[in-house]
């Protein structure tokens, strides 16, 4: 800071202070210039009375230099300081002047000078320190010059008047001194308070209760007191859907805080209790300085709330928000971890009822069987351990597919085979797949023998069959495959639309929202996932047919009388180059078309192209850039 001038020799520092004191000189000013307008307004009037139209000439001028000056308060300071100042110097001349030419009479002259300077010191007030001592050097300059004093009583008049303005001069240089100070502290403070607000994720809220109003309103955000509409936006949304714990809030001194008697409590409500509380307090003319904490919850996260009743002109509480981090991330792991467990659980009965199964099969075929005689039912178990060791397979594949949904799971395979084929190889596996159960596959088949050749990854083209398939065979002995050709997109691409109809219960809303949310990113995901069953077969299937298909959806559509089918697309060339946009937090639900709506108008079913959405994909060259 410089010595004489007090400015910071930062200037971006000095900026900041010159911006503060601009906002609080404009609002002080604002209510200045009605006392400016009352007086000039007054001493024309007087003026006109007694008739002195060069004093009334001269105060109108300047009065309508500070009225138009008011304009320029905001937008142009320095052009509304220099208006500013020309009056008060004007002023504080115009008596000296008037005497030293004898225009007037002075024998109110020493009483007016000195009110005169008590408004100039009351105006000029809101400068800067440096402005404010060249503009008294100007008067006290300008005084001295014209005054009409004998050459006697001179000097000992001059050094009285210096060491007068002395004395105000050195006032204003600590008045100054001390508020840059204060200025610097308030700046550290700011400073730390932003680093430990970063640093442990905490935020402050500063709110009082307007009587008039009966409203809650934010005055401060952490560091900010000028509150934007989305900072208001965000803070109405935590008082409404922030809801209290029961039981987790507590008085760390002084009185109990209000008893919660609902089971959940929004933010707002418990808000509200404690300031009609302090009203009470405030009516009794008592304060009442309390702390309570407690921890509340905020759509899938927790946080510790501190609320502290602080002295104002409002009822006024400081409301302190921390997200648990710490606590939010033990849980998580916890839930993965129960995720991990069932994932285990169930390859352990994958091994149990697959492959163990399996190998009973074989050892009676090795130890027991005679080969000759019993040759059927051996081929029988020997096709049944195929479709055991198949569903054993697929469904650990379903459950790495699962834990890699974003990775590796979008790496394609692509090879060309006839896709007639590939039906009838798994047909015939799921048919012999439970040696007590007959299952019959009709599959018609509406492609030309060209259409029936396509590109497409087999691997998880043939992990989407065995997924249907075994989810329909639980219910169905009867279930039928119908291929036809069709056009999709701009430009349009050969697809081919595949319908499973088969017998099966009606699955309801509450069955299908229980499945599996794919890659969950929140605790409440979590627990959902840890909570129902590990069955993929459906959840796998949407995301294997969002990849190898031109849509995100299927449609499952079921009646009363269970007949019911499953309809969905696939690519007849799938590109290489297009990869999925990384998905999180998938419902399976919101990818399934559950009904045909019919139109009022047309009475027609709505085409399945406007239920569905394309799958948004990206162009690379090759996996690797992906």
């Amino acid at each position: 800071m410089h010595r004489f001038t007090l400015t910071f020799l930062n200037k971006d520092i000095e900026q900041q202070y010159q911006s503060m004191h601009k906002k609080q000189s404009i609002e002080f000013q604002q209510q200045q210039k009605w006392i400016f307008m009352v007086m000039g307004l007054y001493f024309a009037i007087i003026k006109i009375i007694e008739q002195e139209w060069v004093s009334l000439g001269f105060i109108i001028f300047n009065w309508l230099i500070v009225i138009f000056s008011y304009k320029f308060i905001v937008q142009r300071r320095k052009l509304y300081d220099f208006f500013l100042t020309f009056v008060v110097v004007s002023y504080n001349l115009y008596f000296p002047i008037t005497k030293y030419f004898s225009i007037t009479t002075g024998e109110n002259f020493y009483v007016d000078g000195y009110f005169i300077s008590v408004g100039t010191f009351g105006v000029i007030n809101i400068f800067s320190f440096r402005y404010k001592t060249i503009i008294i050097a100007l008067i006290f300059t300008s005084l001295v010059s014209l005054s009409m004093i004998s050459e006697v009583n001179f000097w000992n008049q001059l050094i009285k008047s210096t060491i007068f303005t002395s004395l105000y001069i050195q006032h204003l240089y600590c008045s100054e001194k001390y508020q840059k100070h204060s200025f610097l502290n308030h700046l550290k403070r700011t400073t730390t308070l932003k680093g430990i607000y970063d640093l442990t994720n905490i935020q402050t809220f500063i709110v009082h209760y307007k009587v008039e109003t009966k409203k809650i309103e934010l005055v401060q955000k952490d560091c900010l007191q000028e509150i934007q509409k989305q900072i208001l936006d965000d803070f109405d949304d935590y008082l409404k859907n922030m809801q209290i714990l029961q039981g987790k809030f507590a008085p760390t001194f002084c009185q109990d805080p209000i008893i919660q008697q609902q089971k959940k409590q929004d933010l707002k409500s418990y808000l509200f209790d404690l300031f009609l509380r302090d009203l009470k307090t405030h009516h009794n003319d008592q304060f009442e300085c309390f702390e309570i904490l407690g921890e509340a919850s905020y759509e899938q996260d927790y946080y510790s709330i501190q609320i502290m009743k602080v002295f104002d002109i409002h009822p006024c509480f400081i409301l302190i928000l921390q997200e648990k981090k710490k606590e939010v991330q033990l849980e998580e792991l916890s839930l993965k971890n129960k995720m991990l467990k069932k994932s285990l659980d169930q390859t352990s009965f994958i091994f149990k009822h697959q492959v163990r199964i399996s190998l009973v099969y074989f050892q009676w075929i090795y130890k027991y069987a005679n080969k000759k005689q019993e040759i059927l039912l051996i081929n029988r178990c020997l096709q049944s351990i195929h479709g055991q060791i198949i569903k054993a397979n697929n469904d650990f594949q379903n459950i790495i597919d699962f834990n890699t949904i974003n990775s590796d799971f979008q790496q394609s395979v692509i090879k060309k085979f006839n896709i007639i084929d590939c039906i009838n190889e798994i047909t015939r596996i799921i048919s012999y797949f439970d040696i007590n159960k007959d299952i019959t596959f009709n599959v018609i088949n509406q492609l030309n023998i060209e259409q029936q050749n396509i590109q497409q990854d087999e691997k998880q083209l043939k992990q989407l069959f065995y997924n249907l398939f075994f989810f329909v065979q639980h219910s169905s002995q009867t279930i039928t495959i119908t291929l036809q050709h069709d056009i999709h997109g701009q430009p349009s691409k050969p697809v081919i639309k595949i319908r499973i109809n088969y017998q099966g219960p009606h699955l309801s809303k509450q069955q299908l929202q229980g499945l599996q949310i794919i890659n969950p990113q929140n605790l409440g995901e979590l627990l959902h996932n840890t909570q129902k069953p590990l069955d993929l077969d459906i959840p796998l299937s949407l995301m294997i047919i969002r990849k190898i298909g031109p849509y995100d959806k299927m449609r499952l559509q079921q009646n009363k009388k269970g007949q019911n089918y499953i309809e969905f697309y696939i690519f007849q060339v799938l590109e290489e180059q297009y990869h999925l946009i990384p998905i999180y937090s998938l419902q399976p639900l919101n990818c399934l078309i559950l009904k045909e709506k019919k139109s009022l108008s047309t009475k027609k079913p709505i085409s399945l192209y406007e239920k569905m959405q394309t799958s948004p994909r990206i162009q690379f060259q090759n996996y690797n850039d992906f």
